[in-house]
């Protein structure tokens, strides 16, 4: 007897041919459809793994108490034996014991699901290129096609079963995401092959199973044009476009307009075949915009010395044979970044995504797939899959459907140090990137740097010929000699030789040395080498002697970049130092640092080489933990180990490889006890050798007491500078700070909800507002705060500078207006004219003008000095919620509010008299905000899309020019960059997604806030912005990232 069961499309199940349908209920077929998926381990087919009779009862009835679900799922198997009765004489279809129920495979039966993942993983075994050049797998292909009839467990719904439904629920898009991927990849091979019949099958499938999947449309476009349909072509885009507006109130995305002006302008015509595609998911995609790439923290490309071979030899392994692991090894120094780093950027238009990130700061893996993850969605993942095995999975379903090159520099720093190849505690998950990389088949590559290989890598090479490794050498004479050169150096051929040789050809010892010998011996390389006695045998030890030769100031200033970790002007550099050198000495010292190539230029000012900053962390921990043995502090006392005020992601740098590294160390010599007790001394003696003296001792002593997790009650730190002391979130009651100077420390600040953020636009203040109605005011260059002071009788719904910062507006739930002075927090005026909670008030350019708006449906225009009321307009219908004034001179006067009437008026505020009126979103508008230029507004609301207009000086009137995908709830807050480059949109979501202007793309989105944002303001530097939340939280965020 043989059965047959099918979920793809609805539950079906056969015996024999004929359709068994006398199922008592849909919990008998929820739970044959669930042991067919999940008996098998890795669902490959059907039964096997036993499987829990405790599950299955609470899956089915999660709310039942255990003994009834027991009852019901004995009852509910009895039921599915009566309609499925074992075979006479033969095995039977269930195997059942007192703890556990499984499918038996002995029997012959079979389910479309795990025919389906059959054919799958066939294809991702084989050992091809790509589709073009296996007909088999193009058959699995089609076969799997062909299986999914619709969608899994169509039409099946278990009532009070939430459990099941959630499961159902995932299996479900699961089998629909791989079935679109499948059908996107037949129709790019057929496509490539000018099989035009089956490419609009098999695209016109992906559109029955997705009607706004726009890479489906664009399939259909293009094959129609080369297939001679030019017209047909063009109207499938109009179809695009109505259907996307209709269903999801947005404009086709730029690579379909691009496509519909290509074969309009006859730029894409008949053709009897397409390039061939490159990956098993083949795409045809070849008309598209160039790739999508996020070069992090990758330095700017370098002159490369040499490596033609290694260049050749990466170029065949990622294009021509297609690896998909591919590692770079050799010692510090020799050239591993500048190697890849240009091969990429050759490189980079051959594949659809390029993602570069440096592991140099030890980041764990979640904070690496997360950006990775969303760059490859495009910006739009709202919700972040929670479990590493999800977020690998999607990782997998991106590298299968499209070519991407992932590149992790540094890959050295998550292995242990002395333990060669083997992950450092907490970073294993990281062999897991690397085995599904290198085992499954998908059409991308992870090309990754390392001093060594990471553990666990040459064996699955030996299994898998797509997985290579390339150890990197010194350079060949006469590269090493051109370097030279280019160092300004002319040395006899026979002298540079003996250079290079010495130093085994690594690229920076020779660029280290060459400086030295310009500078100390005068360009004489014989003097030198009569001079030099050292033995090179790796880059620490010329940046040893490097160090030696460092002035005092040049070395404070190279640690003050290991510890930052980042990118950093001179002036910031500068207001960090203790005592504040003649600048002239300080740029004198940068210039030093350059010359010596331990110190690079970048687009935001000096960073180090990866090799530097390593080399100086370790001595930095080296030199503190010997100043804790000796009790002697120095550089303690110099540089912060940890800045308080810095960004969340540096911070958690510095304790990971600086704070932490140095507890370790002394808990290890000293004793946890005796480590306290050294940090009570040290306190001491600070205290009684000059009390209050500028200092970032007692700062470190206290983070590292935190790091340690000591207890800090009775802890002394009276009379001491505690500089940049992270004490956010930290207990300190019982802790001793009478007179302490705490400049630059961060406490813990108790907010209610935030509603409004806000800059100064001098940039010298932020302010906020919040549930309990307070306002809270901090100097935005340090983030110190300045007052805490009870502004509202009720929540503050909204906060304004004005233009000149000497005065700023609130309005809360208590029905005013208010106006304070910066300086003083002093109340100037309470303007009383609404009867409703104020949502939001605006200054205009000028000042002169003050607009807030309510929820009783009305606008008021006060003076913008004297708070008297000129104007109470009441054109909305229903609540107003958002104000903005165009920041244009030419039209300083335009007003523009927003309402849950659905629409946005615009205003002469000075005459009070209604321009136009906007109408285009389908639900409430929220929020809204004017471009710098005043040549756009932006708005958003309930109906979650974004809208921009372009708003036209000369009539007066504003015109929606385009509308672009939101948040998947509603937008809350919008704001501008004062260089109009940036738009931040935050909602309900929990989410900031980070708007190009240029070219109308989500260029980041953002996680941080646990609940619904709902303000955002940016600081004068286009770049720092602050959001405020529901979660109670305000967060300073940078949008270069």
């Amino acid at each position: 007897m043989a059965l047959a069961l099918s979920l793809l499309g609805g539950f079906h199940l056969e015996l024999d041919g004929e359709p068994i349908t006398a199922f008592e209920s849909n919990k008998v077929r929820g739970l044959l459809a669930y042991l067919a998926v999940e008996s098998e381990p890795d669902s490959t087919s059907a039964g096997g793994r036993p499987l829990d009779r405790f599950l299955l009862a609470t899956l089915l009835w999660p709310d039942h108490p255990e003994s009834s679900a027991r009852t019901n799922l004995r009852h509910v198997l009895r039921q599915l034996r009566l309609t499925l009765p074992d075979p006479a004489g033969g095995p039977p279809f269930l195997l059942v014991t007192a703890r556990t129920l499984q499918l038996n495979l002995q029997v012959d039966f079979t389910v479309d699901t795990a025919r389906f993942q059959q054919l799958l993983d066939r294809c991702s075994a084989c050992s091809h290129r790509g589709l073009e050049s296996c007909p088999e797998c193009v058959e699995r292909y089609r076969q799997a096609a062909e299986l999914y009839r619709g969608d899994f467990l169509a039409g099946l719904f278990l009532q009070d079963s939430q459990p099941f439904d959630e499961w159902m629920i995932l299996q479900r898009e699961r089998f629909h995401r791989t079935a679109l991927e499948i059908l996107f990849a037949l129709a790019s091979y057929f496509e490539a092959k000018a099989d035009w019949r089956q490419a609009l099958h098999y695209a016109s499938r992906q559109l029955e199973l997705e009607p706004w999947r726009e890479e489906a449309h664009r399939q259909l476009m293009r094959t129609l044009a080369r297939s001679g349909e030019r017209t047909a072509a063009l109207a499938q885009y109009e179809r695009c476009r109505t259907l996307l507006m209709e269903e999801l109130g947005v404009e086709p995305g730029f690579e379909t307009t691009a496509l519909y002006e290509q074969i309009r302008n006859e730029g894409l015509g008949r053709e009897t075949a397409s390039p061939k595609s490159t990956g098993l998911v083949a795409t045809s995609e070849k008309d598209e915009p160039p790739s999508y790439q996020d070069w992090g923290e990758a330095p700017a490309t370098p002159q490369v010395h040499g490596r033609h071979t290694e260049q050749e030899t990466l170029h065949q392994w990622l294009l021509t044979e297609g690896c998909r692991l591919v590692a770079v090894l050799g010692i510090g120094g020799v050239g591993k970044t500048t190697l890849v780093i240009r091969a990429a950027r050759m490189l980079q238009n051959q594949f659809q995504f390029v993602f570069w990130r440096s592991l140099l700061n030890a980041p764990p893996l979640a904070d690496i797939l997360h950006p990775c993850l969303q760059f490859l969605a495009r910006q739009r993942l709202t919700r972040f899959p929670s479990t590493l095995n999800e977020q690998l999975a999607m990782l997998l379903e991106f590298l299968s459907a499209h070519r991407c090159l992932l590149i992790l520099d540094n890959f050295e720093s998550i292995l242990e140090a002395g333990r060669a190849g083997q992950y450092r505690p907490g970073y294993e998950a990281y062999g897991q990137l690397l085995a599904l990389i290198g085992e499954r088949q998908h059409q991308s590559c992870l090309l990754l740097t390392s001093r060594e290989l990471p553990r666990g890598v040459e064996h699955l090479a030996e299994d898998f010929p797509a997985i290579r490794s390339l150890t990197l050498d010194g350079l060949e004479a006469e590269a090493g000699q051109e370097l030279l050169r280019m160092r300004g150096l002319d040395p006899t051929a026979q002298l540079s030789a003996e250079i290079v040789a010495r130093y085994s050809g690594n690229p920076l010892a020779l660029k280290l040395v060459a400086r030295t010998i310009a500078e100390i011996f005068d360009g004489d390389i014989a003097a030198f080498l009569v001079d030099e006695t050292l033995i090179f045998d790796d880059i620490r030890t010329v940046l040893q002697q490097q160090f030696a030769r460092l002035s005092d100031l040049e070395r404070k200033v190279l640690l003050w970049f290991a510890v930052a970790r980042e990118s950093m002007s001179v002036q910031r550099l500068a207001s960090y130092l203790l005592h504040k050198p003649r600048r002239g000495d300080l740029l004198e010292a940068f210039h030093a640092l350059q010359r010596r190539t331990l110190l690079e230029r970048t687009d935001g000012g000096f960073t180090l080489q990866n090799v530097v900053t390593e080399f100086a962390t370790d001595y930095l921990i080296e030199q503190v933990c010997n100043e804790f043995r000796t009790a002697a502090p120095n550089l303690l006392e110099h540089h912060a180990l940890l800045q308080a005020q810095g960004q969340m992601v540096v911070r958690q740098t510095q304790e990971r490889l600086i704070l932490r590294p140095i507890v370790k160390q002394l808990e290890r010599e000293l004793g946890r006890h005796g480590f306290v007790l050294r940090c009570q001394e040290l306190l001491d003696a600070l205290r009684a050798r000059a009390p209050l003296a500028p200092s970032y001792a007692a700062g470190n002593i206290l983070n590292l007491l935190l790091c340690l997790g000591a207890d800090l009650t009775g802890f002394d730190f009276s009379h001491l500078a505690v500089w940049q002391a992270a004490l956010s979130g930290i207990n300190v009651r019982g802790v001793n700070f009478t007179a302490a100077d705490l400049t630059n420390s961060v406490f813990t600040e108790t907010f209610g909800v935030v509603h409004t953020v806000a800059y100064s636009s001098d940039g010298r203040w932020m302010a906020a507002g919040t549930w309990d109605g307070e306002i809270r005011l901090w100097r935005a260059a340090d983030r110190q705060p300045v007052r805490v002071f009870q502004a509202h009788d009720g929540p503050v719904r909204t906060i304004t500078f004005h233009p000149e910062g000497e005065t700023f507006a609130s309005g809360g739930d208590d029905w005013t207006v208010r106006l304070w002075r910066t300086e003083s927090g002093s109340l100037l005026q309470t303007m009383r004219g609404h009867r409703g909670w104020v949502r939001s008030v605006a200054f205009s350019a000028d000042g002169a003008s003050l607009a807030s708006v309510a929820m009783d449906h009305a606008v008021c225009v006060w003076d913008g000095k004297e708070g008297r009321l000129r104007h109470l307009l009441r054109e909305h219908t229903d609540a107003v919620w958002g104000v903005a004034f165009s920041p244009n001179p030419a039209t300083r006067s335009l007003m523009a509010t927003c309402s849950a009437d659905h629409t946005i008026r615009l205003w002469d505020a000075e005459q009070g008299v209604l321009l136009d009126t906007l109408q285009g979103h389908d639900d409430e508008v929220r929020t809204l905000a004017f471009s710098p230029d005043g040549a756009t507004l932006a708005s958003g609301g309930l109906d979650k899309v974004l809208r921009l207009w372009q708003f036209q000086p000369e009539a007066g009137d504003a015109e929606l020019r385009q509308t672009l995908p939101g948040d998947e709830i509603a937008i809350r807050c919008l704001a501008f960059s004062p260089n109009g480059q940036t738009l931040a949109v935050g909602g309900a979501s929990a989410t900031i997604q980070l708007w190009d202007m240029a070219n109308r793309q989500i260029r980041y989105t953002l996680h941080g806030h646990h609940k619904g944002v709902n303000a955002v303001a940016f600081a004068p530097d286009s770049d720092t912005f602050i959001t405020g939340s529901d979660d109670h939280t305000l967060y300073s965020w940078s949008s270069r990232r």
